[in-house]
């Protein structure tokens, strides 16, 4: 009994060591199967993207993700025939179909090469084509027909520049774009846009628009600012007799230059000098005579000699002009020696010529009233002017030439020279009834002023270098 059961339970057991193997069996089989199909799966999974190009992949912008290299020729074919191309100008766009021009990919060598090298490895996905053909004389023949590429139609870029306007000021005239095209430079755009694969060829890139100068450039604005300062300039000149003398715009216009490129520039420094050798030449005309309120006749003009006329001190005269740039004056020119003036005189020798005739005042107070003879009218004539004192003497003699060449040597009390060799001073050698009159018509003197010997006396004692020796012919 016991080895019943025992054999019985040996048959059992080894029932189950069959099963397990079995079992094992199978599931060694199934494993086996499983990696021969995923061998499998690799192989054909391997093959299949060796002969695609991979994700993402852009070829000359067509669109060529796990596509064989015969489906990507014939996509981007497709894709060159039925493209419009795009013309891009400065004001205007251009369209046409792109089979005007045969544009195709000629061959797939180009598009294996790239599969090939992201095969080996390759991480770009951008690819440009560069066996991409087209009729380049049908190109050439449209692009000459675009009114935008006629060079009659093209207009060069204009700079911005300063214009001197009616108000007297500059203003900043705007610049022109321009749409100039080199044609052949164009041209050659056209075909490698296209064999690129890109549709649209922006011409505006190789467009010649701007100028040099925009009216926005800083040198152009200075510039303006800089001359419209001093275009506004206005110096009102009081010159010594009254008179007035401008320096405004129509004198600083004269003083601009213009170089090539249309800028100005202002010459202030170089025109400086010259404008103040004209003031110089207004001051002393306009101080060649001077008024004086004459004794019983009233105002006359008086030669004043240069000596005494006002002298333009232009160091400081050119500073001042420098200072007002841009303002409003109305003011007399900066003198060195003032301008001269008698009305502002209380102590004065007044002489006229024509009424032969002497005056002293002193503080305002006449004190010497005498006549008196004055040059010989005919060749020896006493000049009119406003003079002072060269110095004085008494007891000493007079000497010179005759007009027939005789010496002659005459003694006088009181010498007062004021011009030269001629002065005044007594005449004792003419009787009392000489002085005054016509008598230095025909019988006056060599130029000097012939005095009474009191009247000569009167003003020797008086008389000084500060006070004008006015002489003039009413």
């Amino acid at each position: 009994m016991d080895d019943y059961l025992i054999q019985i339970q040996r048959r059992k057991e080894e029932r189950r060591r069959r099963r397990q193997r079995r079992h094992r069996r199978r599931i060694l089989t199934i494993f086996s199967i499983s990696l021969i199909v995923i061998a499998l799966g690799i192989f054909f999974f391997s093959k299949y993207q060796a002969e695609r190009f991979r994700e993402g992949t852009i070829i000359n912008t067509v669109d060529c993700s796990n596509l064989t290299v015969d489906e990507a020729f014939q996509k981007i074919n497709e894709y060159l025939e039925n493209q419009k191309i795009t013309y891009l100008f400065i004001d205007s766009t251009v369209t046409e179909p792109s089979n005007s021009y045969s544009i195709t990919l000629e061959s797939k060598e180009e598009l294996s090469e790239i599969l090939e090298q992201q095969n080996n490895g390759e991480k770009n996905r951008t690819y440009s084509l560069t066996n991409v053909s087209l009729d380049e004389a049908k190109l050439k023949e449209h692009l000459l027909s675009i009114e935008y590429l006629d060079e009659a139609n093209m207009q060069n870029p204009r700079n911005a520049y300063l214009e001197f306007g009616d108000d007297n000021l500059f203003h900043i005239v705007p610049e022109t774009l321009g749409n100039v095209i080199d044609f052949d430079e164009a041209y050659e755009l056209a075909i490698d846009t296209l064999k690129s694969g890109n549709t649209t060829i922006d011409f505006t890139s190789i467009t010649k628009t701007l100028p040099e100068i925009l009216s926005t450039n800083q040198q152009l604005v200075i510039a303006k600012e800089e001359l419209n300062k001093i275009f506004s300039t206005v110096i009102n000149y009081t010159l010594p007799d009254g008179s007035n003398f401008t320096l405004d715009f129509n004198t600083f216009k004269d003083w601009l230059t213009q170089d090539d490129t249309g800028m100005y520039h202002f010459e202030l420094e170089d025109f400086l000098e010259a404008f103040l050798d004209i003031l110089e030449d207004k001051i002393n005309e306009n101080n060649s005579y001077v008024s004086f309120n004459a004794t019983d006749v009233g105002p006359v003009s008086v030669y004043l000699p240069e000596s005494k006329r006002a002298t333009l001190n232009r160091e400081a005269e050119i500073s001042k002009i420098r200072e007002a740039l841009g303002t409003t004056q109305n003011r007399s020119p900066i003198y060195k020696q003032s301008a001269y003036t008698l009305t502002d005189k209380n102590s004065y020798v007044e002489i006229d010529i024509t009424r032969q005739h002497v005056w002293m005042y002193k503080d305002g107070v006449c004190i010497v009233d005498t006549p008196c003879v004055t040059g010989n009218a005919s060749n020896h004539n006493t000049p009119s002017g406003v003079f002072t004192l060269t110095y004085k003497t008494t007891n000493t003699y007079l000497q010179g030439y005759n007009d027939d060449g005789s010496r002659y040597k005459s003694y006088v009390n009181y010498w007062m020279p004021f011009n030269g060799g001629i002065g005044m001073h007594d005449a004792l050698w003419r009787d009392a009834d000489e002085f005054g009159g016509t008598t230095y018509k025909g019988n006056g003197s060599h130029g000097c002023v012939n005095l009474p010997l009191s009247a000569a006396e009167t003003i020797y004692n008086n008389i000084d270098s500060s006070m004008p020796i006015i002489v003039y012919a009413s």
